[in-house]
Formats: C-alpha cells, structure tokens, sequence
C-alpha cells in the first residue's frame, strides 16, 4: 500500500497534503463474522410461498 501512494503522490502531488502518514493510520479492523464472510451475510432470497 505504501507503494501504490508513493506512485499516487507522484503522479499527483496534492494528495500527499491530505494523506496523512502511514503511522497515523488507524490499524485494520479485526475480522469479525460479519466483514470476514460477508457471502453468508447476503443470503438468498426466500421463495415465494
């Protein structure tokens, strides 16, 4: 990821001003049952009776 903004940055200088610092960055969220299967999450629609 810090790659991709140092490319960004370079093709567009602005976006280093309101990108801040990787280190500011709040972590990842842990996964939890909702984000880490979010298939079983879109169930498929129930038939209609």
């Amino acid at each position: 990821a810090a790659e991709q903004w140092e490319i960004l940055r370079s093709i567009h200088p602005a976006l280093s001003e309101n990108v801040p610092p990787v280190s500011e960055c709040p972590p990842p969220l842990p996964e939890t049952p909702e984000t880490a299967e979010p298939e079983d999450a879109i169930a498929l629609p129930e038939p209609i009776v």
